[in-house]
């Protein structure tokens, strides 16, 4: 089966929906290809910019957004950043999400807002429905792309039986699928910088002493840690004791990992007991 659009784009995280979202407002025919049948409840991509708010304010769904935040009302968006571990007496604080926050909110009428990927994609998919040229194929993923004089023809199979293929043809193809893109990869172009193979781990935890321990800091949500030469990094989400994750640059295999129930986060400057 071959169905023709203006736009087929693959990936469908926040950049593909969002896309979508707006060729869809200008009666864009496109597809919206994604191999997620759901958004991924990963505690990443936590922060939207005053202007990225400005563009969901006049989509109608900014105040929808911020209903989504997972932060109690009110409760201030910033950072604290410590030398060593978070026990160090060296450390300073930002407001407001730092330079994309308070010091530049005179300069947008929306504010900052912060909430996970995933509750953000929940509100943007919501919005997608909403808009009667776009079709929104969860569920499936590209498989094969060719180009012609005429257009691009994508491939796509469905996740839950590769058997099952249907082939989109368009003017244009757009790729939002990540840092392992099957689209890049097809269309022959490299990936270039130096971190891209960098293994990386998130975790997510809570940890009530480690809460007890910051109540020094004034009340933010995120506290980064730094070293002379960062082996990790500890982003905690202060209220309730709820840890984001430790996230470690090329872990180690050969090292012997704590027990769940006496994790040390690198950052933490103890050994304390979590819940993963």
């Amino acid at each position: 089966m071959e169905r023709r659009f203006q736009v087929v784009i693959v990936g469908g995280g926040p950049v593909g929906v969002a896309l979508a979202i707006e060729l869809g407002r200008r009666n864009i025919t496109c597809a919206l290809v994604e191999r997620h049948l759901t958004p991924q409840r990963i505690p990443k991509g936590q922060n939207l910019t005053n202007r990225t708010m400005e563009h969901f304010y006049f989509w109608g769904i900014a105040d929808e957004l911020r209903a989504a935040r997972l932060l109690p009302p009110g409760y201030p968006i910033g950072g604290i950043t410590a030398y060593g571990n978070l026990m160090s007496e060296y450390w300073y604080a930002t407001f407001g999400g730092g330079g994309r926050g308070e010091s530049v909110r005179d300069y947008y009428f929306q504010a900052n807002e912060r909430l996970p990927q995933y509750r953000t994609e929940e509100v943007l998919r919501r919005r997608l429905a909403q808009c009667p040229t776009v079709t929104a194929l969860f569920g499936w993923a590209a498989t094969a792309i060719t180009q012609n004089e005429t257009g691009v023809q994508v491939t796509i199979a469905a996740e839950a039986d590769r058997r099952h293929t249907q082939t989109l043809t368009a003017d244009y193809l757009v790729a939002c699928d990540g840092a392992h893109s099957t689209v890049r990869a097809q269309a022959g172009i490299a990936r270039g910088g130096i971190d891209f193979g960098q293994r990386m781990v998130l975790a997510v935890f809570r940890s009530r002493q480690l809460h007890a321990g910051l109540s020094r800091f004034p009340p933010l949500h995120h506290l980064p840690r730094v070293a002379p030469r960062p082996q990790g990094l500890l982003a905690v989400l202060r209220p309730g004791g709820c840890g984001r994750g430790v996230v470690l640059p090329r872990p180690r295999p050969s090292r012997r990992a704590d027990p769940p129930g006496g994790a040390r986060p690198p950052a933490a400057g103890g050994r304390l007991p979590v819940r993963l």
